[in-house]
């Protein structure tokens, strides 16, 4: 089966308009260790290896089901929160797989949003529509 993984990397960076402008909690769900990355960018972003960099990933959903939102690249992760009703921001590249490929939200989850991003345009666009959206979501 083709991912489309190479699409789906963002990194942190991208991320910083949207975490230096909120006192919310941020928390990495990367399933892989991410500490080196946090690092670089300073950001104060949350580790919890035992919930992320786990063999058994009712961990994983447990944190899920801690969280108010959750805010990333589509992944495994959001069909977690959407099956559970944590609602989500997703990022969705350009050209994503055929279940992302129309609409605004998976049909089957409905806490969920996409935030598409346009053909050429940088990741770290894409995450300025998603600052603007939970300013106007009050979040």
């Amino acid at each position: 089966m083709y991912s489309k993984r190479a699409l789906r990397r963002v990194g942190l960076e991208a991320f910083r308009p949207l975490i230096e402008r909120t006192d919310a909690v941020f928390v990495s769900l990367q399933y892989q260790d991410a500490a080196e990355e946090i690092n670089a960018t300073g950001l104060p972003v949350k580790l919890f290896p035992w919930a992320t960099l786990t063999d058994d990933y009712d961990d994983t959903a447990a944190m899920v089901a801690e969280l108010d939102m959750v805010v990333g690249i589509h992944t495994t992760v959001h069909h977690v929160a959407g099956a559970m009703g944590v609602p989500s921001l997703i990022l969705v590249p350009h050209n994503p797989t055929w279940m992302y490929a129309t609409g605004d939200r998976l049909a089957w989850y409905e806490d969920q949003k996409y935030h598409r991003q346009r053909k050429d345009e940088a990741w770290s666009d894409c995450i300025r529509r998603v600052e603007l959206d939970t300013r106007v979501r009050g979040l």
